[in-house]
């Protein structure tokens, strides 16, 4: 039974283990040097290079923290491209026809263009497209069958490129969508069927540790908006220890699965539009962020955030992993407000 003094707090409580802020800042800086039309640049020597930086500073903490992977190098370039994109869209957006004049009149090649603007050769085609005069959805079908539909549709517009300047371009489309990267067609599938095979793995998961719960789309029959992958039919109890030793609780009645990685930006992003949802109508749960996650960011935006992120962030633990490693998890039978209500009188 939960003591008084034993029960959670409302404050933030992290599990052990994350990614060291310094070893993800380093990697932040190598990655920084990567072209932007460079897919996939060598994520184990960078991973190795960020992991190594001020190795003797960092040894005696690297046993209590993750070790920092290719798979994690990875999800955290995808996470700092996206948020580039974001940053930079409109400033690209503005110049889509400058640009797009600059690849007719003067020869400029769109994986120069990307490399001079830093943005991923599929992003500027997309934006390039739509400075021809397509819309969103031909674009999007452009992107499928290059070859094939960008002269169809070019043909409908009113002033399209001239045939040659159109050629080139199909070209230069083919070759960026062919390279992949963020953006692509082979990108977002790759990324979908990532998200899907995770989500899958938890459930495989929790049907393991027999634990009884409705998936995303069971909670969707039932009309609820935004839903967590996997509501707990009875809530399961968290027990650890903490940095310091002492024996840490914590319910949680949902699971989350992110095939990502969570540093500071993705965790508040999900805070405001998932968690504090989550939170308010079920309770507290759990993101497991199978690449990982940065050490401390719960904690930081429990204390720093903006009220409905530290809401959020008071409400929900992180994970590189389920069960949790290091982690015991107790099932429950009991009604749990009853249960607290009994522990607060103790």
């Amino acid at each position: 039974m939960l003591t008084a003094s034993s029960r959670a707090s409302p404050r933030a409580l992290a599990l052990v283990g994350g990614v060291l802020p310094s070893v993800h800042a380093r990697l932040l800086t190598l990655l920084a040097s990567v072209p932007a039309d460079e897919a996939f640049p060598d994520y184990a020597q960078l991973a190795f290079l960020a992991r190594n930086h001020d190795h003797h500073q960092q040894q005696e903490n690297l046993s209590s923290h993750a070790l920092l992977t290719a798979e994690m190098a990875m999800a955290i370039h995808a996470n700092e491209t996206t948020a580039r994109v974001k940053r930079t869209h409109r400033e690209h957006y503005e110049r889509r026809a400058q640009d797009l004049r600059r690849f007719i009149e003067d020869g400029v090649s769109l994986r120069e263009l990307s490399r001079e603007h830093n943005v991923p050769p599929c992003v500027l085609a997309r934006l390039l497209l739509e400075a021809i005069g397509l819309r969103k959805d031909d674009v999007k079908a452009v992107l499928r069958d290059v070859c094939t539909e960008l002269p169809r549709r070019a043909a409908q517009l009113p002033h399209a490129p001239h045939p040659e300047a159109l050629e080139r371009l199909a070209l230069d489309i083919q070759g960026a969508v062919d390279h992949g990267g963020h953006g692509s067609p082979g990108a977002d599938v790759a990324r979908r069927a990532v998200g899907l095979a995770h989500e899958a793995l938890l459930y495989e998961r929790l049907r393991l540790l027999g634990v009884a719960f409705e998936t995303e789309d069971d909670l969707r029959l039932r009309e609820e908006e935004k839903t967590p992958d996997a509501k707990l039919a009875t809530p399961l109890l968290l027990r650890w220890r903490d940095s310091r030793g002492r024996t840490v609780e914590r319910f949680v009645h949902w699971v989350d699965s992110k095939a990502s990685f969570c540093d500071h930006d993705s965790f508040q992003s999900a805070c405001i539009t998932q968690f504090d949802t989550y939170a308010r109508r079920f309770g507290p749960g759990l993101a497991v962020h199978w690449f990982g996650y940065v050490s401390g960011v719960v904690e930081h935006h429990a204390a720093a955030g903006e009220h409905d992120t530290r809401r959020a962030a008071s409400s929900v633990l992180v994970s590189d992993d389920f069960p949790p490693k290091g982690v015991e998890l107790v099932q429950l039978e009991v009604d749990v407000q009853a249960h607290m209500r009994q522990c607060s009188k103790t």
